[in-house]
């Protein structure tokens, strides 16, 4: 009985050394996979903190435009402006052309009469020398 006993505490001794050695392999996994996820989480951190910056680079640079485009916007006139403007043009436009066709008529008037007095200058004239 003794050979049992002995077999049945060395099997035991056996059960409880894998059992130790598992144990052992088992914190091993743990303690490998706690490095994997904190290394995975500096990197994370760093990937963020890099996009952080990124995003500041970028929003930087759309401020930057934004100011250029006010600038810009600033130079333009505002279409109702623009249209007024264009719309008060035309009509000066208008009036003009209608003083200019006035002035025209005018001037033919003019000249109308200044052939005619002269005629009548000429007739005066050759009848007085010529008689």
């Amino acid at each position: 009985m003794d050979n049992k006993r002995t077999d049945i505490e060395l099997a035991a001794a056996a059960l409880e050394a894998a059992r130790l050695a598992d144990k052992e392999l088992f914190e091993e996994k743990i303690k490998h996979e706690r490095e994997l996820r904190e290394l995975q989480q500096g990197e994370y951190r760093i990937a963020l903190e890099l996009q952080a910056k990124e995003y500041d680079r970028r929003l930087e640079s759309l401020n930057h435009e934004a100011e250029q485009l006010k600038k810009m916007q600033a130079t333009y006139l505002p279409r109702e402006v623009g249209e007024n403007k264009i719309s008060r043009m035309e009509e000066e436009v208008t009036t003009l052309k209608l003083w200019k066709s006035n002035l025209m008529g005018r001037i033919a008037i003019a000249g109308g009469i200044i052939v005619l007095v002269a005629g009548l200058v000429g007739a005066v004239l050759a009848r007085t020398f010529f008689g």
